[in-house]
């Protein structure tokens, strides 16, 4: 693993190397690498307080996207980076940066789902691989499920909700957006929520498919349907309220590419909706901040 990570990491030099010497240096892409790696090279230690650990927690969510693009194991998922830069005089963790701590992990697990795709494991080393990630899987289902009951059934305005236990995910993404004055972090984490719910269903689908036992051993707790209807509901009322900076139109356009990229769902209306929200957001980037962030309907990259 180590090693993987150095030639990774020596690979990434190399790239951004040739990207910055290149008429491309202005490309946000570029700029991001070059923020991500001057963050891996500092160590979180440099995060612990002061504008570093502002900026750092502002950018982390950014930094999740774009190792979940490329289906790389994300730095972030390591137990330092996740503890160091909170372990000093700053602000407890909020429920984002709780659901975040999770969501870093994601990654390694698309990482996996490319390398059996690619047959790059021995014979048998499938097999004991895709046992390996129905484990891993469960468990971040079963994290996630722990994060709502910790600190989305305790939110403050949401707690008060009788039969709140019993409420299916429409209900909880009705519940999150309807708050008055509305909640834009609230329907931020919901919206992740589902989402992480949308990749991790659709990697248990993949894994059913090679046996009845990997079917048994997961069962997703949301249908893909109603995952991608409660994106659109969140995403939809969240465009709408007209509130979002620039990265958190980024983190609303996140959940509408991987429902867009639910193949597996046959709902076209539903997936023709998804599309238009994304137009609407790169509508609002142009007109905001004159980027053009355009969505290619082939892309995969948040697809599993």
């Amino acid at each position: 693993m180590r090693g993987h990570a150095t030639k990774l990491y020596l690979s990434t030099i190399r790239n951004l190397q040739s990207s910055l010497r290149s008429s491309n240096w202005r490309d946000p892409m570029v700029m991001y690498t070059a923020m991500i790696l001057t963050l891996y090279e500092r160590g979180p230690q440099s995060f612990v307080d002061g504008l570093e650990h502002k900026t750092f927690r502002y950018y982390r969510i950014n930094i999740l996207l774009l190792y979940l693009a490329d289906r790389q194991p994300c730095f972030l998922a390591e137990a330092d980076w996740k503890s160091i830069p909170f372990s000093g005089d700053c602000p407890p963790k909020s429920v984002s940066d709780l659901l975040l701590d999770i969501l870093v992990e994601i990654p390694g697990v698309l990482a996996a789902v490319e390398a059996m795709k690619k047959g790059e494991l021995g014979r048998y080393a499938p097999i004991q691989n895709a046992f390996e990630m129905t484990l891993w899987v469960r468990r971040l289902i079963y994290n996630l499920e722990r994060w709502k009951e910790d600190y989305i059934w305790t939110y403050p305005t949401i707690c008060s909700t009788p039969t709140l236990k019993n409420i299916d995910i429409i209900a909880l993404c009705n519940l999150g957006t309807n708050m008055v004055p509305y909640d834009v972090k609230l329907a931020e984490v919901i919206n992740l929520y589902a989402t992480a719910h949308l990749i991790l269903a659709r990697i248990a689908h993949g894994l059913a498919e090679r046996s009845f036992v990997f079917k048994s051993a997961l069962r997703p707790p949301y249908g893909l349907r109603d995952l991608v209807a409660a994106i659109v509901l969140v995403s939809q009322r969240h465009i709408q309220a007209n509130s979002a900076d620039m990265v958190s139109m980024i983190v609303t356009a996140f959940p509408l590419k991987v429902a867009q990229m639910t193949t597996e769902l046959n709902e076209p209306a539903l997936l023709e909706t998804v599309q238009g929200l994304l137009d609407r957001i790169n509508d609002q980037f142009a007109r905001r901040y004159n980027i053009s962030y355009s969505v290619d309907r082939e892309a995969g990259g948040y697809g599993v």
